[in-house]
């Protein structure tokens, strides 16, 4: 097992996030310190971040029928246990495909850090598949699915000339 698998392990003991709503980004750091050649950091930051963080709740699996109702409002501890029984059927490949459409309607999910920990998840999967980088693939979906929330939006609209910056926040109260 190497440092990003081992920290992966180590981390996904922990919760999603900390200190009244504050994202766990421990993953996405621990990723870019492996992908910038920084594998020795990656032990000293875990020793100072993971114990600001609690332990990982058991969910319950979230019934077929009501997941639809369940995004953006299960816990992520759900989603997880959701998924994880999902990733035992299917490719961790397969799974992004299944789950992913419905998502990317909530892309600003989290203030973009469910996506950013999914791409982060994906890259060290496509490097080296590994139950640890599956299991961080899922956890990302876990936490996207849970914090998941479309935006109000007109498709299609074509954008209006003249509507600088400046012009819209002029025209805000």
């Amino acid at each position: 097992m190497n440092e990003l698998d081992e920290a992966l392990r180590r981390i996904h003991d922990c919760s999603f996030e900390y200190g009244g709503g504050r994202t766990n980004r421990a993953a996405t750091v621990v990723g870019a310190l492996d992908a910038l050649g920084h594998k020795a950091l990656i032990e000293a930051f875990l020793d100072v971040y993971l114990p600001r963080l609690d332990m990982l709740e058991m969910g319950t699996e979230i019934p077929t029928s009501d997941q639809a109702a369940a995004m953006g409002s299960a816990p992520a501890e759900d989603w997880l246990k959701t998924l994880e029984v999902d990733l035992g059927s299917l490719a961790w490949s397969d799974l992004l495909r299944q789950r992913l459409p419905e998502l990317i309607k909530g892309a600003l999910a989290a203030g973009l850090s469910a996506p950013s920990r999914l791409s982060q998840a994906v890259r060290n999967l496509c490097e080296e598949d590994s139950s640890e980088r599956r299991s961080e693939l899922v956890f990302s979906l876990a936490y996207w699915s849970s914090n998941h929330s479309v935006l109000p939006a007109s498709a299609g609209r074509r954008a209006e000339k003249g509507w600088t910056p400046s012009r819209v926040l002029a025209s805000l109260e």
